[in-house]
C-alpha cells in the first residue's frame, strides 16, 4: 500500500486495509446498481459482527504464521500443550508435586 505510514497505533494497518475494502465493495455494487446499505454500514462499523469475523480470521492468520516460524525452537509435546491452552482454551491438566 504506496501511501500507507505506520504511526505505531496497534491495528493501524487493518483498520486502513478495511477501509480500503469497505470503499472497493461499496464501489462495486453502486456500478452494479444494487446497493446493500446494511453490508456497507456492517463494514464501516467497527463493533459489527462481520469485523469482529475480519479481526479474528486476521489473529488466526498471523498465529499460523508466527507458529509455523516457531515450530523448529520447541519439541511436539510443547506445541501441543500451547494449542490447548492458550489457542484452543483448554485448562492445561495439573502436575503432581514433585517435592
Amino acid at each position: 500500500m504506496p501511501g500507507f505510514r505506520h504511526d505505531g497505533r496497534p491495528g493501524a494497518f487493518r483498520t486502513r486495509l478495511r477501509a480500503i475494502v469497505t470503499y472497493a465493495v461499496r464501489d462495486h455494487l453502486r456500478r452494479r446498481a444494487a446497493g446493500d446499505d446494511r453490508l456497507l454500514a456492517e463494514l464501516e462499523d467497527l463493533g459489527s459482527e462481520l469485523n469482529a469475523r475480519w479481526d479474528a480470521e486476521h489473529d488466526r492468520h498471523v498465529l499460523r504464521g508466527l507458529m509455523h516460524l516457531a515450530r523448529p525452537e520447541f519439541t511436539k509435546p510443547t506445541r501441543r500443550a500451547f494449542l490447548t491452552t492458550p489457542v484452543d482454551g483448554r485448562r492445561p491438566r495439573s502436575r503432581p508435586n514433585s517435592a
